[in-house]
């Protein structure tokens, strides 16, 4: 009889953690797989970029470059994965948008030649975990494909994903300015 409670506390324990090795094997084994996290940056410029127009002052010239989104691809997950393009549409993606449609006759869309990956990492290009792709779009591009109601998204395709995912290109504010006299 003594040894009645010590056996099944041992029981209860064996069960607990066998529960939670089980969880635990099951919640990375569907964690192990490539991950992309994407970041979108506006009003970015390069000094290799597109020069607008070039200005005269009194301490010398001055260059006036083009603006970028800047696109930022890393695999945070544990597999290595390939980004098969890249590119920025207009088209419906969800239910909202499908509600919508009726509103917009027009898909604008362009496609990878007017994203310039950096370090001569075109797609398609294989990336580790761990690693960034990364690419330029002009921002006159994308603000081109501006329509009411209806905001540019980009267009990603890799290996890991079924089919693409779109991500919303973050649209600058308007600048406000006051009048001094009013």
């Amino acid at each position: 009889m003594a040894n009645a409670p010590s056996t099944e506390f041992a029981a209860w324990y064996g069960a607990t953690v066998a529960t939670a090795v089980f969880v635990w094997n099951i919640w990375t084994w569907t964690r192990r797989q490539a991950r992309l996290r994407v970041q979108i940056r506006g009003r970015v410029f390069y000094l290799d970029g597109t020069v607008l127009r070039t200005e005269k002052t009194e301490n010398g010239e001055t260059k006036v470059y083009a603006g970028y989104y800047h696109v930022e691809v890393t695999n945070i997950g544990e597999l290595p994965t390939t980004i098969l393009g890249a590119s920025a549409t207009t088209r419906v993606a969800g239910v909202f948008d499908r509600l919508q449609a009726w509103r917009h006759s027009v898909v604008g869309e362009f496609g990878t030649h007017a994203f310039l990956p950096h370090n001569q990492k075109t797609p398609p290009h294989t990336l580790g975990p761990g690693e960034v792709w990364s690419c330029r779009v002009q921002e006159d591009n994308i603000h081109n494909l501006c329509q009411p109601g209806r905001r540019p998204r980009l267009e990603l395709t890799a290996s890991c994903w079924s089919r693409p995912r779109l991500f919303e290109f973050p649209l600058p504010r308007p600048v406000y300015t006051e009048d001094a006299n009013t």
